[in-house]
């Protein structure tokens, strides 16, 4: 696979992935038509926690591919994660789903960007 094509595959996955699912909601599995019928609404995924995770894994799997494409990925999910954490918790999380994954991509993305600084900041002392 040639490493340029990494961030176009990027940009597939962030835009198209996420409107797929627009595609077949016509479509409901019957658990999902029985909720629907009693009254109680159907969740959607929180587009802004999805994009923070698929930014956090992405950012995983090329810290061993392409190193300076997680630098840039993985403090956006931190960021992103936040965001989604902050807009669920103001909105309830009452209609979206979507609340853990912005977790896990701040613990990823925090947990990235302590190790950078760390390394940074120990690189720095040693000269």
């Amino acid at each position: 696979m040639k490493l340029y094509l990494i961030p176009l595959l990027l940009l597939f996955q962030l835009i198209i992935v996420p409107s797929a699912g627009a595609i077949n909601s016509k479509s409901k599995p019957a658990e999902t038509q029985a909720d629907t019928l009693s009254g109680e609404p159907e969740k959607k995924m929180d587009a802004l926690s999805l994009t923070a995770y698929i930014s956090a894994v992405t950012g995983v799997a090329s810290l061993f591919l392409v190193p300076a494409l997680s630098l840039a990925l993985m403090p956006a999910a931190f960021v992103m994660g936040i965001i989604g954490i902050a807009r669920g918790k103001r909105k309830g999380y009452k209609n979206k789903k979507g609340w853990g994954l912005a977790l896990v991509a701040v613990v990823l993305g925090g947990a990235y960007v302590l190790l950078f600084i760390g390394a940074f900041t120990i690189a720095l002392l040693s000269f």
